[in-house]
C-alpha cells in the first residue's frame, strides 16, 4: 500500500511532463511501457509518492502583488471544518457533482483487484454509493460524465487489462446505476470525451474530425471540423475536452493549443494563452492542463504552466471566452493543484501547495475574487495533506458543500465542508 498523503504532489508536475513526452512518443492505440515504475502491486493513475522537494521559490513572481485590503466579497464566506464521509483502503479521485447537489461521482482504486477502478456516485446525505461500472485504471485518469437527460454515466476506459506491457485500447462506455462489469462499448478507440444532457463528443484515434453521439438513441454523426488543422493532436495522450454548462460549446485543449468549438455553428475559436519570459516563470508559451467552465459559461478557470523538462509552476488563470482576455493570479505559492467555482461564477476556490515540511505536501484553500484580484486563505489552521491533482476539490451546484480529498497515511478519505455564503 503506497502512502496516500500526497507526499509527491511536486512529482505530479513531473508526471505531467512524462505524460506530455508520452503523448509525443506513444501515438498508437497502445503503448509498450510506462515511463515510471510502481512499487508494490497496486496500480494507480499517479506516480509513486516521494519526498522530492518542490523547486526553489526564492525568485519573486513578476505578477502584481495581490491587493492587501480586506475584500468584503471574500470575508462573507465561512467554511466549517472538514467532516469525513468516505474512507477507502486505496486512492480516491473526486469527480463532479450531479445537479442535485446531493450526489458526487468518485473513482475508487480497487483495493482487492489491483488495476481496477470503480466508478461510483456517493450520496453525501445518505452515505450511499451507487456503482456505474469498473474500468481498468487509466494512465491518465478522466472524469466520468453524468448524462442528466437519461440518468446514465459516460466514461472513457478499458474493460480488459493490458498484456505483455501493452495497454488495452480506450473506449467510451455508457452505463446505468448498478452496472459493474462492462459489456459492449458505445464507441471504440477514443482519445478524449466530453458530454452533457444526452450528448457525448469524442475524438477517435486516427480521425481528425470528432464524433457526436446521442446516448439516448445511439445515433452518431461526424462533426465537420478538422481539429488537426487547428494544431490539435487527436491521438495525443493529454488531449482534453470540457463541455459548456448550458450551451453546445466545448473547450478542446492539449499542450500546444486551446480551442472552443461551437457545435451549432461548427465555429472554432482559438485562444492564445500568452508567453512567459521572466526568471520566475521561465521562457515559453503557456498551456493549460486543467480547465473548468464557470457556471454561467462566461469564463474558464485554467491551471496553466509552461516549459519542460521541469514544470516551473502551476498557476491559476481565468480566461474570458468572449474577449479572449486572460488574467493570471499569483496566490503567493508556486503550485495550484485544483480549482472549483462558486455557483454564482464570482468566486473561485483553489487547493494550493503551501509547504512540503517533512516530505508531506500541505495544501491551503484559497478563495479568489478574480475580478477584484484579491484572495483569502480559509481554514488556515486545518491541516490538509494529499490532494489528487485535478481530482481533489469540488463545490456543489447549490453552493452549500465543498467536497475535498483528505487522506491519511493509511487510507483514502473524502471530506465535506459546509459553506455559508454572503447574503447579496
Amino acid at each position: 500500500m503506497k502512502r496516500l498523503t500526497g507526499v509527491g504532489i511536486s512529482l505530479l508536475f513531473m508526471a505531467v511532463l512524462i505524460l506530455i513526452v508520452a503523448a509525443f512518443t506513444f501515438r498508437q492505440a497502445i503503448f509498450t511501457s510506462t515511463p515510471y515504475s510502481l512499487k508494490g502491486a497496486e496500480t494507480s493513475t499517479l506516480p509513486n509518492e516521494t519526498a522530492t522537494p518542490l523547486p526553489g521559490t526564492d525568485v519573486v513572481s513578476p505578477l502584481p502583488t495581490p491587493v492587501a485590503t480586506i475584500d468584503p466579497e471574500l470575508q462573507g464566506y465561512s467554511f466549517d471544518e472538514p467532516r469525513t464521509v468516505i474512507t477507502h483502503k486505496s486512492l480516491i479521485l473526486l469527480g463532479d457533482w450531479l445537479p442535485n447537489s446531493q450526489d458526487i461521482s468518485v473513482l475508487l482504486n480497487d483495493a482487492v483487484s489491483p488495476g481496477l477502478e470503480q466508478i461510483q456516485t456517493f450520496d453525501v446525505t445518505k452515505g450511499q454509493l451507487r456503482s456505474f461500472g469498473n474500468r481498468q485504471s487509466m494512465f491518465i485518469a478522466r472524469r466520468p460524465i453524468w448524462l442528466s437527460d437519461i440518468g446514465k454515466m459516460a466514461f472513457m476506459g478499458a474493460n480488459l487489462p493490458g498484456k505483455d506491457g501493452i495497454a488495452a485500447p480506450t473506449h467510451l462506455w455508457i452505463t446505468g446505476p448498478g452496472a459493474t462489469d462492462l459489456s459492449l462499448p458505445a464507441v471504440e478507440n477514443i482519445t478524449a470525451a466530453a458530454g452533457s444532457g444526452n450528448l457525448v463528443l469524442v475524438t477517435k484515434r486516427g480521425q481528425s474530425q470528432p464524433s457526436l453521439i446521442d446516448a439516448a438513441t445511439g445515433e452518431q454523426r461526424i462533426v465537420p471540423v478538422d481539429l488537426k488543422s487547428y494544431g490539435i493532436d487527436v491521438d495525443g495522450l493529454y488531449l482534453q475536452m470540457v463541455w459548456h454548462p448550458q450551451l453546445r460549446r466545448i473547450a478542446i485543449f492539449d499542450p500546444h493549443n486551446f480551442l472552443v468549438l461551437d457545435l451549432d455553428s461548427n465555429h472554432v475559436d482559438a485562444f492564445d494563452l500568452g508567453y512567459d519570459n521572466d526568471e520566475y516563470h521561465g521562457a515559453g508559451p503557456r498551456w493549460a492542463f486543467d480547465a473548468r467552465w464557470s457556471p454561467d459559461g462566461q469564463y474558464l478557470a485554467l491551471i496553466t504552466t509552461q516549459g519542460t523538462p521541469i514544470l516551473p509552476y502551476a498557476e491559476l488563470s481565468v480566461l474570458d471566452v468572449a474577449t479572449h482576455e486572460m488574467v493570471n493570479h499569483d496566490l503567493g505559492h508556486r503550485y495550484v493543484t485544483d480549482v472549483t467555482w462558486s455557483p454564482d461564477s464570482k468566486i473561485l476556490l483553489t487547493a494550493t501547495v503551501v509547504d512540503n515540511a517533512e516530505g508531506k505536501n500541505h495544501l491551503g484553500l484559497f478563495l479568489v475574487n478574480f475580478v477584484g484580484g484579491t484572495h483569502r486563505r480559509v481554514l488556515p489552521d486545518t491541516p490538509i495533506t494529499g490532494g489528487q491533482f485535478g481530482f481533489g476539490l469540488n463545490w456543489s451546484p447549490n453552493g452549500e458543500i465543498v467536497a475535498i480529498y483528505c487522506p491519511t497515511s493509511d487510507e483514502g478519505r473524502v471530506c465535506t465542508m459546509n459553506v455559508q455564503a454572503p447574503q447579496r
